[in-house]
């Protein structure tokens, strides 16, 4: 019983922790090459960004899920 244990907690711990942050990392590098300017420490969720060119985000930015980024044109 305790190695199924072990297993379950160590997956929970993964996910919580960690599975977040890789997620981000690579969510900011797919919008850094869009053109998107992200300071560092910045935890990005999922986001919609219609353009990502016009966007700048500081240093150590938390930010919600959802969020739209909406630029209308000039």
């Amino acid at each position: 019983m305790f190695p199924n244990y072990f297993i379950q907690q160590s997956i929970f711990v993964f996910r919580t922790r960690y599975l977040e942050k890789i997620a981000s990392f690579f969510r900011m590098r797919w919008l850094s090459l869009a053109g998107m300017r992200i300071g560092r420490g910045s935890l990005m969720p999922r986001l919609f960004v219609t353009w990502p060119h016009q966007v700048s985000i500081g240093k150590n930015c938390n930010l919600e899920h959802g969020i739209y980024f909406k630029y209308d044109g000039i």
